[in-house]
C-alpha cells in the first residue's frame, strides 16, 4: 500500500516550517549544538533538507510502509525550493547486515535509518524529516481550496477503470489522494511521484496567494498539533520570514527532481528474501553502480540542482 502525502505536508512545510530538529539522532549531533547553529543561521540562511515520508495510516493494510519518500531542499541563494523523490523500492542494508527496501524502513522502527540512507543518496545532510498519512494529505488539499494539475498522460483505477484524462482537473483533497497514489501506467511509481510533485507545487502556488492570516491558520491547524508533532523531527522558525512577508514566498521557485529509469541510474532486479517456510524473490531498485553506491545519483541530482 503506497501513499505519498509526504509531497502535501511538504508544501506547507515551503512557507510554513524549518529546522533545526529537536533531535538529530541520526548523526550525534546534540541539540543544544542544532540550537546554536540555528541562532547562528537566522540571519545568513543557509540550505534546509527535510526528509518527507508518507504512509497510508494504520487502518489501510501496509499502512506503516512509507511508500512515499521526498527529500525536499531549500535554496535561500538560489531561491528555489527542489522536490526529489527517492524510489521507495530502492534495496538497502541496515546496521545489522538486514536487507530490506527502503520503503519498510520506518515500519521497522528505524527512521534514523531512512534519513541515513536519504543522505547517503543524495548526498546532502537533512535537518529534520516529518511523517504523515492519509487524513492530513486530504485535510491539507481541502484546506487551501483544493488544486489545479495538468495530466499529460491519463490516469486510470486498475480495479474500476475510471480514467482522469490528459488535461486540465481541479482536484479536491479525495481527488488529489486518488492520484498521488495512481501507478497503473507504464511508469510504474515513477509516474505517481511525477503527480506527487505537481500537486505539491499546486499546493505551494495557493499558500504563496494566501493572505498571512491563512497562512498562520493552517500552522496552527496542521503542525502545531500533538498529533502530528509525534512524528515531526524539525522546528519551526526559520522560514518564518517568508510567512510574514508575502513577497519573498512569491519569489520563491520549485524544480522537480524525478530519479526514474530515464536517468539510467537505477536498474531492475530480484533478491532472494527468506520467508517463513520458503524463500520468494522481491522486485527490487538497485543503482547501476551497484548495491548502496550512490556517487553518479549524487552527481545527477547536484547537476540538476546546479
Amino acid at each position: 500500500m503506497w501513499f505519498a502525502v509526504g509531497a502535501i505536508g511538504c508544501a506547507v512545510i515551503i512557507g510554513l516550517i524549518a529546522v533545526p530538529p529537536r533531535s538529530s539522532s541520526w548523526n550525534g549531533e546534540g541539540g543544544l549544538s542544532r540550537i546554536g547553529h540555528f541562532f547562528t543561521n537566522l540571519f545568513s540562511p543557509q540550505p534546509i533538507s527535510i526528509l518527507l515520508l508518507g504512509r497510508a495510516g494504520d487502518t489501510y493494510n501496509g499502512g506503516n510502509l512509507t511508500d512515499s519518500l521526498m527529500v525536499v531542499r531549500f535554496d535561500p541563494d538560489k531561491k528555489t525550493i527542489f522536490f526529489i523523490s527517492i524510489p521507495r523500492d530502492l534495496w538497502v542494508s541496515d546496521n545489522t547486515n538486514q536487507q530490506f527496501k527502503l520503503n519498510e524502513a520506518y515500519r521497522r522502527k528505524e527512521v534514523n535509518l531512512a534519513v541515513s540512507k536519504a543522505e547517503e543518496i543524495t548526498g546532502f545532510d537533512l535537518d529534520g524529516y516529518m511523517v504523515f498519512d492519509l487524513t492530513l494529505a486530504k485535510n491539507v488539499v481541502d484546506a487551501v481550496g483544493g488544486v489545479d494539475v495538468v495530466l499529460t498522460q491519463p490516469a486510470t483505477d486498475w480495479v474500476s477503470g475510471y480514467t482522469m484524462n490528459v488535461g486540465s482537473h481541479h482536484l479536491n483533497g479525495d481527488d488529489a489522494i486518488w492520484l498521488m497514489r495512481n501507478r497503473f501506467n507504464p511508469e510504474g511509481d515513477f509516474f505517481r511521484e511525477g503527480n506527487q510533485q505537481q500537486i505539491l507545487d499546486a499546493v505551494l502556488k495557493k499558500i504563496k496567494a494566501m493572505p498571512t492570516e491563512q497562512k498562520l491558520s493552517l500552522v496552527k491547524d496542521f503542525l502545531i498539533n500533538e498529533k502530528l508533532l509525534e512524528n515531526v523531527n524539525v522546528g519551526i522558525s526559520r522560514i518564518t520570514p517568508y510567512i510574514l512577508e508575502p513577497s519573498k514566498l512569491s519569489s520563491i521557485k520549485t524544480k522537480n527532481i524525478v530519479l526514474d529509469f530515464s536517468t539510467k541510474l537505477f536498474i531492475s532486479s530480484y533478491v532472494p528474501v527468506r520467508g517463513a517456510t520458503s524463500t520468494v524473490y522481491a522486485s527490487v531498485l538497485l543503482p547501476t553502480e551497484g548495491f548502496e553506491k550512490y556517487n553518479k545519483i549524487q552527481e545527477y541530482i547536484q547537476n540538476q540542482i546546479n
